[in-house]
């Protein structure tokens, strides 16, 4: 089965942190996965590339990338 980049669950929050001040998305299952943006949305959508990068380099290293809680079987 090959995992969707819309399987994983990702957390986005808002970082008030001096010099930060950004959201920030983080793949609940794959951690080492983040992005930010100056939106939700943006730190969303990039998240999404992130995501489809290391699922594609996964895939062409032959790892297997952490399973999603919840994998569509389709």
């Amino acid at each position: 089965m090959r995992l969707d980049a819309r399987d994983y669950e990702i957390r986005i929050w808002y970082s008030a942190e001096t010099g930060d001040e950004c959201f920030i998305a983080q793949v609940v299952k794959w951690p080492g996965i983040m992005a930010h943006g100056e939106t939700r949305e943006e730190a969303a959508r990039q998240i999404q590339l992130a995501l489809e990068g290391a699922l594609d380099l996964t895939a062409e290293q032959g790892i297997e990338p952490p399973v999603p809680a919840l994998a569509h079987t389709s």
